[in-house]
């Protein structure tokens, strides 16, 4: 398992949707329905809102990641800052956060089924990582896992 590893996993997937979607507004049109341009001011300015919100919170949680993955290995299981309130912070971002800031920006409906299919693929991930970091810090990964959220804060499952 290394840091990089994710961020191969999701440009493997994010390329051939992304293109597909842009492929689809412009073939179809597809646009958010009942946006005129007043509405579209809203939705650029929400959009703007909860990119800068989603930007903040990844780069929090990437910098805490960041503290304990000195030359490529885990030194400690982190669970500060954003790890206090959900083990996937970063996934969280993007899933939640950043693919619908964008949906919103590119005023693309289709783009949100980006969320739902990296909710999928994520999980497949997560569940990954999950063994192991289970099978490096065993019981102290357990403990955390049963006090904090799987991927969205605050929301106990």
């Amino acid at each position: 398992m290394t840091l990089l590893g994710i961020g191969i996993f999701v440009i493997w997937w994010l390329i051939p949707f992304t293109a597909i979607v842009l492929f689809m507004q412009f073939v179809f049109e597809i646009s958010m329905p009942y946006c005129n341009s007043n509405h579209l001011n809203i939705l650029n300015m929400c959009a703007t809102i909860i990119l800068f919100v989603g930007l903040v919170f990844y780069g929090i949680s990437a910098a805490y990641l960041l503290r304990n993955w000195p030359k490529g290995s885990i030194r400690s299981l982190e669970t500060r800052g954003p790890f206090r309130v959900s083990r996937n912070p970063m996934y969280f971002c993007f899933i939640f956060l950043f693919i619908p800031s964008i949906s919103m920006f590119l005023n693309n409906v289709i783009l949100l089924l980006a969320s739902v299919i990296f909710l999928y693929l994520f999980f497949i991930y997560i569940k990954r990582e999950e063994f192991f970091l289970f099978s490096k810090f065993g019981e102290k990964y357990k403990e955390y896992s049963e006090r904090t959220p799987l991927l969205i804060p605050f929301l106990k499952t």
